[in-house]
């Protein structure tokens, strides 16, 4: 080492030195590496500071013009020795001289300017992008090293990690003669990895890492300019996950989530890197919630001013593409822990506001129709795990079914069941999940829970069999004149709403007043065996009695007797050719259903004899 030292001194080709640095990628772990990596930091120090000033180089230590076309290749060089030391899986008793050059390394790379050092001109491009691409990793493998020792080391890390994080989002930046974005495709990735291992110290040194975590976000927020916008699908994530470490209701916190959404807003729908903001925003929706980013962004304050400022509030211009991607990315959360508070003081009020600004001109009139909908859309986010079930849900109840009835929206009626339906099942689960246990603070209140949604469901199940109703009475002949332009699209919609309203009925069904479920279930035979023998056509009511009778029977809330009852209407139905064949069919579905779900009923000798019975003499009527 010494004597290449001296060759460099001296001028000559510096191609021996870079061969020796090659053997000592490998094998400078086994020697006494704090003495010899320590001479080659001093090394590389000098020729960084050099190469900071100009293209010669001009040092005590290392004086040659000869060497200015090398310098880029040979700080690589050495960058890549010590990378690779670095790298090495370092045995018990090394660790400590391990952190104390990765602490040194650090520090000393920290003190220089690499986009001077790899600028334009200084080298072949793709020595450039190598060598920045280097850089970077051994600044981040520095403080992954750090960040895995002891109290003092990882203060160190986290110290330095501001500045580190500077010297890599300059790196990445694409040069201004070329879009490569090789370089954050090596970096960020590892700078993802590197900000979660930043969040086990959280707990360890939170003031420091308050600090280190804001400092960072100063220096990574700069990735939101244009001049980035070829790395975002990269760089963007990173960002997030800093945002997802911090107070959320922090200065720092809101400035840059109301940056990253207006990016977003500002773009068109169609724009190259549209994916990438999309994506960043959506991993931030699912990381804290629809809650909070719609607080820090101030979502209800941006979109109450439309109509005053319209042109200049993006967000307001754009709120129906947000108010889609926070419901989208809602989806892929699980339990969001959401409170039904906030949707019904804060979304519902701003519905409203789009509401009552529907009596404008024609193409305003449907764009804030649709971003009625779309707010409404968000109610089953809501519902997959409330905080506030017990206090809120009783008052909204109602609310939700005049939602439904609303014939300006029929949107709303696939929405808001899939929401109850989202509640009831969530509701049951999570009391069944726990019903071994017999106290305890979170089991009473999952009892509790199931105990309302029984008493709030004696209003709101007749309230959804009347919609069901309605639905089919209005719709009544669209099946007669599916020649007529457009009623198979509204045949296509009439039937999605039932189904999700026939969903929403089967699972508060399972939670429902069994008194209730047997009196809307004796209401429904009667007036099916009414309809099929009344004299006048009434198919179409009759496929709407078979629909709620097969959520019921969906359900699994029905007594023996009553799918005893319901199997000897249903045989007629099946059975006679002079059946209509839309009744038929709805009839054999709510069969499939009993077999399917009531195996108890179906295996009785004489019940399975007189099913197999039923099936084989109705093949004649096909």
């Amino acid at each position: 080492m010494n004597t290449s030292l001296k060759v460099l001194a001296d001028r000559k080709s510096t191609e021996d030195f870079i061969e020796l640095l090659d053997f000592l990628r490998h094998a400078l772990i086994f020697l006494d590496f704090s003495v010899v990596g320590g001479r080659i930091m001093k090394l590389l120090v000098a020729l960084c500071e050099a190469a900071s000033v100009s293209d010669d180089i001009h040092s005590d230590s290392i004086a040659t013009a000869h060497l200015s076309k090398h310098t880029v290749p040979t700080i690589n060089a050495i960058l890549a020795t010590v990378l690779a030391m670095l790298e090495h899986d370092a045995a018990a008793a090394k660790r400590e001289r391990f952190c104390s050059f990765a602490s040194r390394v650090l520090a000393s790379l920290a003190q220089q300017q690499p986009t001077l050092i790899y600028r334009h001109g200084a080298a072949d491009s793709e020595v450039l992008s190598s060598g920045r691409a280097i850089f970077g990793q051994v600044m981040l493998s520095s403080s992954q090293h750090l960040l895995h020792g002891n109290g003092e080391e990882r203060k160190t890390a986290m110290m330095l990690l501001p500045l580190s994080i500077r010297h890599i989002v300059s790196l990445s930046k694409p040069l201004d003669t070329e879009d490569d974005d090789s370089v954050a495709f090596t970096l960020f990735p590892e700078l993802s990895i590197l900000f979660r291992q930043l969040e086990d110290n959280k707990r360890s040194a939170p003031q420091v890492h308050e600090k280190c975590v804001r400092d960072c976000l100063v220096a990574m927020e700069v990735v939101l300019q244009p001049s980035f916008e070829i790395i975002w699908g990269l760089s963007l994530k990173p960002l997030v996950l800093l945002l997802l470490q911090m107070d959320s209701h922090g200065e720092h916190v809101c400035r840059c989530m109301k940056r990253l959404v207006v990016l977003g807003a500002e773009m068109s729908q169609d724009g190259t890197h549209r994916i990438d903001v999309n994506g960043a925003i959506s991993y931030l929706v699912q990381g804290c919630g629809l809650e909070i980013l719609w607080k820090q962004i101030g979502l209800s304050e941006a979109c109450h001013v439309i109509h005053e400022d319209e042109e200049k509030n993006a967000v307001a211009q754009n709120v129906l593409w947000l108010l889609q991607l926070m419901k989208s990315s809602e989806t892929g959360r699980g339990e969001t822990n959401l409170s039904l508070s906030f949707f019904q003081q804060t979304v519902l009020p701003l519905a409203r506001f789009y509401d009552s600004q529907t009596a404008e001109g024609a193409g305003k009139s449907l764009k804030r129709k649709r971003t009625v909908v779309a707010l409404w859309a968000l109610f089953p986010s809501f519902c997959r795990c409330p905080t506030d079930l017990e206090s809120v849900f009783p008052g909204l109840a109602p609310l939700l079914v005049r939602a439904m009835n609303d014939e300006r929206y029929p949107e709303l009626v696939a929405i808001i069941s899939s929401g109850l339906k989202t509640l009831a099942t969530g509701v049951r689960e999570r009391k069944l999940g726990n019903g071994e246990l017999v106290d305890g603070e979170e089991v009473s209140r999952l009892r509790r829970e199931a105990d309302l949604l029984e008493v709030v469901s004696e209003k709101l199940i007749p309230s959804l069999f009347k919609l069901v109703e309605n639905i089919h009475a209005k719709e009544k002949g669209d099946v007669e004149q599916m020649e007529v332009e457009g009623s198979e699209e509204r045949y296509v919609d009439k039937s999605h709403k039932v189904r999700s309203l026939t969903d929403a009925i089967a699972s508060l069904s399972q939670l429902g007043p069994q008194h209730l479920i047997q009196r809307l279930f004796s209401k429904i035979v009667q007036r099916l065996l009414e309809a099929s023998q009344a004299d006048e056509d009434l198919s179409e009511q009759m496929c709407m009695l078979l629909t709620l009778a097969q959520s019921l029977v969906v359900s699994e809330s029905l007594e023996h007797s009553s799918i005893s009852l319901l199997f000897r209407c249903l045989k007629p139905l099946i059975r006679s050719d002079e059946t209509k064949p839309r009744v038929q069919k709805r009839a054999y579905k709510v069969l499939a259903e009993i077999c399917q779900r009531r195996v108890d009923f179906v295996r009785k000798s004489e019940q399975l004899n007189d099913t197999y019975q039923l099936l084989t003499s109705s093949l004649q009527t096909w």
